[in-house]
């Protein structure tokens, strides 16, 4: 199951995932409180709260009941039209990456899920069903080499945050880490778009999510 593993919940109240909060409690009970509230922010908000085991399970749960709704309005609506036929979720980053380290980066740093719109695309289980939506046929398992290619993504998205930390600490301006983290989701989603373009499903390929 994708993003099953090992992980030490946040011990910190005050929100369903007891998760600990990026902004801690006392900046939020002093004056700079006062300011952030005043800018639509609140300590509960989900871009303060730092995901942990139950967060992350509880958001792919959700994801999952999402993707089968969705297959199955897809599916009502091909067997209608094409008088039978299906497709099924291919997914662009697949469940080994979610099941490693590179899925704990993917979900507890950046806070990108297995079962959001941008790794989701649905294909075709056969080659009648994919001339009638032109698309491929669902190939069946993952990219050979796109293990080896999100890893090296990590490992050099690893070293941009401690630089753009580094930075931070060094200069105090700490928006450079935000910004860093911004192009690195960028780069999850130019990773996706390149194997949808491998297996030719390019045109059907939703960043969204």
């Amino acid at each position: 199951m994708f993003g099953k593993r090992n992980a030490t919940a946040a011990k910190e109240a005050g929100n369903p995932h007891q998760q600990q909060r990026a902004i801690p409690a006392e900046i939020w009970d002093g004056e700079m409180g006062d300011v952030l509230r005043q800018a639509g922010f609140n300590p509960d908000d989900e871009s303060n709260l730092v995901p942990n085991a139950a967060s992350v399970d509880a958001r792919n749960a959700r994801g999952r009941a999402e993707c089968d709704a969705k297959l199955a309005e897809i599916n009502r609506d091909v067997e209608r039209r094409a008088a039978g036929g299906h497709v099924k979720p291919y997914f662009l980053f697949h469940e080994p990456v979610w099941n490693s380290d590179i899925g704990d980066f993917l979900m507890y740093r950046l806070q990108m899920y297995p079962f959001d719109a941008w790794n989701v695309i649905f294909l075709p289980e056969d080659e009648r069903t994919a001339k009638f939506l032109n698309l491929p046929v669902h190939p069946g398992g993952p990219i050979p080499g796109s293990t080896e290619i999100a890893r090296q993504w990590m490992d050099e998205s690893k070293a941009k945050l401690e630089a753009a930390s580094a930075q931070a600490e060094r200069t105090g301006t700490f928006a450079v880490v935000g910004e860093t983290m911004n192009d690195i989701k960028r780069d999850v989603w130019g990773i996706a778009s390149y194997f949808a373009n491998h297996i030719g499903a390019g045109e059907a390929w939703k960043p969204q999510g």
